[in-house]
């Protein structure tokens, strides 16, 4: 079986640094990680989380209402 061969024109990246090649780009540029603090999943522990920040205001389309959930949501975000 021979490989099929693939070609990328385009790409983009979703991260707790932002959405989108710039907005990661500037992040590491600034040393940033993404990572933040989080006291309410601490549970006395310092807890740190990489929550994607446009993340918490989306939400999926009416049609897709069924499947709302965090990952759906990080899913779209990504495409």
């Amino acid at each position: 079986m021979t490989p099929t061969r693939l070609t990328l024109t385009a790409m983009s990246l979703t991260s707790a640094l932002g959405t989108g090649l710039e907005a990661t780009l500037d992040g590491l540029r600034a040393g940033r990680c993404g990572l933040r603090q989080d006291p309410a999943l601490s549970a006395g522990l310092p807890t740190w989380i990489g929550a994607v920040p446009e993340l918490e205001q989306m939400r999926l389309p009416a049609s897709l209402a069924p499947w709302e959930g965090r990952n759906n949501r990080l899913a779209l975000l990504a495409l």
